[in-house]
């Protein structure tokens, strides 16, 4: 029943409008086998550093210290150093992650990044978040004030966000590889959903932008 009424619900809200390619993060994801440096006086960076505290190789979602053996899991897809911090996205959980050493140097932590913190990291960016959908139709209205508007979900649910994509109500109702940002250039409808049927564990999500 809830997903025919979204579907009323969109044809009711008939927009001619799109959102351009999936919006690129700010920041230089971590290639595949690239380097990472730590030192405990100026934490992380992309820089080779000859005396640094340790060094690290990314395979896949985790970094692995040839010298001392310690290896890390970030299960993040998207991973970057912005201001000597090492952070993670999670496209799973639509949520960044910030990896940090125990007091004892020992181990790496991960620690969730408050909306503030999101906030400040990528202030160009309206930072929606998942609870800010409404819970009778969730559905968000956006009121569009520029040409160009990025956007950038952020999840604080304990929902999972697996096999979800972007699509809009275009003619060709594109969609748009897994990503929490976006740059809206029209007016209209844009979906974010699973192809699974819409449940408690994986319902839709509606903006629609005005």
């Amino acid at each position: 029943m809830k997903k025919i009424l979204l579907l009323l619900f969109v044809f009711l809200f008939c927009l001619k409008g799109y959102a351009s390619d999936t919006k690129v993060l700010p920041y230089k994801n971590i290639k595949q086998k690239a380097g990472i440096y730590y030192t405990e006086a100026s934490g992380w960076t992309m820089k080779h550093q000859k005396n640094a505290d340790i060094a690290f190789k990314r395979a896949e979602n985790s970094f692995f210290s040839a010298n001392t053996g310690m290896e890390f899991d970030t299960d993040c897809d998207y991973i970057f150093i912005n201001k000597a911090s090492l952070i993670g996205y999670s496209s799973s959980d639509l949520k960044f992650y910030k990896f940090i050493f125990n007091e004892s140097n020992e181990y790496v932590l991960s620690e969730e990044l408050t909306y503030s913190e999101a906030a400040q990291m990528f202030n160009d960016f309206r930072i929606i978040l998942i609870s800010d959908f409404s819970e009778t139709t969730n559905s968000f209205i956006f009121n569009k004030k520029r040409r160009k508007e990025n956007i950038m979900l952020l999840n604080d649910t304990p929902l999972s966000f697996d096999n979800y994509d972007f699509s809009t109500n275009n003619s060709k109702f594109k969609k748009y590889n897994i990503n929490n940002a976006l740059e809206i250039t029209g007016k209209g409808l844009i979906q974010f959903a699973t192809e699974n049927d819409d449940a408690k564990t994986s319902p839709w999500f509606i903006l629609l932008v005005r």
